[in-house]
């Protein structure tokens, strides 16, 4: 027979993981100002996360990897923009800067000339190294934005030739490509648009993702108006005789999101919970 406190320290150890800092790919847009800028991707980091290890690979035109984007920095609760140039070397990261200024989460940048997606273009979030030039993409993937084929054909699929592409918000990481995930300008959208249209008509920096039940105070699971270890005890108990008190995340259903959230809700109480 398996024990409850065996039982128990697996889910805890289990929670942590489902409690990751994530990586998501939330936006591009593919601009027409000189030199068909800017050329961006927006990215959200939720938590705190090194991005040293992550990469965003190209696929243009076709599937098949030809080009690499590696990722640096420590951000936590922001937006990063990866940055390309333009045509006949127009400077990319000037015309971002023109577009959607520099001070905030804007000024987060990292520049990259594989940044060049026009519509008919795949990025995909991988871990560095693992992935080789001129072949197909292989998996884990991350999260990825966009369609590779030849135009015409994926960018009637999801398009953003000259427009955006944005997440809803509270979706992803995804994996692959989900294309229900997301708002399209449709093609052409900024032809004839200036800086401060282009600021006005792609929504960078709205992402919003939901408040973890982490967050929240632990639920009272022993009923006694204190939040102390007995509670963390009577949750187990709650837990594993399908007590609605242990229904922690209020989805009517207990499985192991719930004795995740409650074990960081208790073991990490927001301001004024006192477990």
């Amino acid at each position: 027979m398996i024990s409850m406190t065996a039982t128990a320290s697996a889910l805890v150890a289990a929670s942590a993981a489902l409690h990751a800092q994530d990586v998501i790919i939330t936006g591009i847009v593919d601009g027409e100002l000189p030199g068909g800028l800017p050329k961006a991707i927006e990215i959200y980091v939720a938590g705190t996360v090194d991005l040293e290890g992550l990469t965003v690979v190209r696929e243009a035109n076709s599937p098949g990897v030809d080009g690499f984007i590696d990722l640096e920095g420590v951000y936590t609760d922001e937006f990063v923009y990866l940055v390309g140039p333009g045509l006949g070397g127009a400077d990319g990261v000037q015309a971002f800067a023109d577009v959607f200024g520099h001070t905030g989460d804007f000024a987060n940048v990292i520049f990259d000339r594989a940044v060049t997606g026009n519509g008919d273009d795949k990025f995909s979030l991988v871990d560095s190294g693992s992935q080789t030039m001129h072949t197909p993409l292989v998996g884990p993937v991350h999260d990825a934005i966009g369609n590779a084929g030849s135009p015409g054909d994926v960018e009637d699929q999801m398009p953003y030739r000259d427009g955006w592409l944005y997440r809803k918000s509270d979706t992803g990481p995804d994996g692959d490509f989900v294309p229900t995930n997301f708002t399209t300008s449709g093609n052409d959208a900024l032809d004839n648009t200036d800086a401060a249209g282009i600021a006005a008509a792609v929504p960078f920096g709205t992402y919003v993702r939901a408040p973890d039940a982490t967050n929240a105070c632990p639920p009272d699971q022993d009923t006694d108006g204190n939040l102390d270890i007995d509670d963390f005890s009577s949750f187990v108990t709650n837990f594993f005789s399908s007590n609605a008190l242990a229904d922690v995340n209020a989805d009517q259903t207990l499985d192991i999101d719930d004795f995740s959230d409650f074990v960081s809700q208790f073991f990490n109480p927001p301001e004024g919970c006192s477990p």
